[in-house]
């Protein structure tokens, strides 16, 4: 079933849409729930509670690609489970990969002059511009907190030189960033 016949049993409210998108994309959401909580318990919640948003939100939003607007909606419940388990105790997974973009994103003037939407999208405009490897490389490190090694391993690359190209990457974002203005 593609996106455009989901999205419209979503907006018929046909109860039959949850076993179609637990078949095309429950595999993906548990993925992502699992890179970013790193508990597969956490990830089937999460992928329940998938369902439950898109099923709430679609309609009145006619997501294209659906396939991303379900990732960010897992990536989301993610991080709100992940920052309720860290209330409880501390953990350096999720911190670690956004640590590593503090030198670069993190300065007063672009907290003032930007939004977070803003930003969004001088990184966007920036990742547009990376080959498909970098890209990938990086979206998968910062956006769904992998590990270096398994987004090496994903990539069929070492994870001496994911990390190599991560730093490399980093540079070039924060150069970008200073050549659109903003001094980091």
């Amino acid at each position: 079933m593609n996106d455009r016949e989901l999205i419209s049993l979503l907006f018929e409210r046909s109860e039959q849409v949850i076993p179609e998108l637990k078949d095309r994309f429950g595999r993906l959401i548990k993925k992502v729930a699992v890179s970013v909580t790193g508990s597969e318990e956490d990830a089937e919640e999460i992928e329940n509670d998938t369902y439950l948003a898109l099923w709430e939100r679609i309609p009145p939003e006619k997501p294209d690609p659906l396939a991303a607007y379900v990732c960010a909606a897992a990536r989301n419940l993610s991080l709100k489970k992940r920052r309720a388990s860290s209330a409880e105790k501390r953990s350096e997974g999720l911190s670690v990969p956004l640590e590593e973009l503090d030198n670069v994103l993190r300065s007063e003037e672009l907290s003032e002059r930007l939004s977070a939407r803003e930003l969004g999208e001088l990184i966007n405009g920036f990742l547009a511009g990376l080959d498909k490897q970098s890209r990938t490389l990086f979206i998968r490190r910062y956006y769904f907190c992998e590990s270096v090694g398994n987004a090496a391993k994903a990539l069929g690359i070492s994870e001496n030189n994911a990390s190599v190209k991560l730093s490399r990457i980093r540079q070039r974002l924060k150069k970008h960033l200073e050549k659109e203005g903003y001094v980091i």
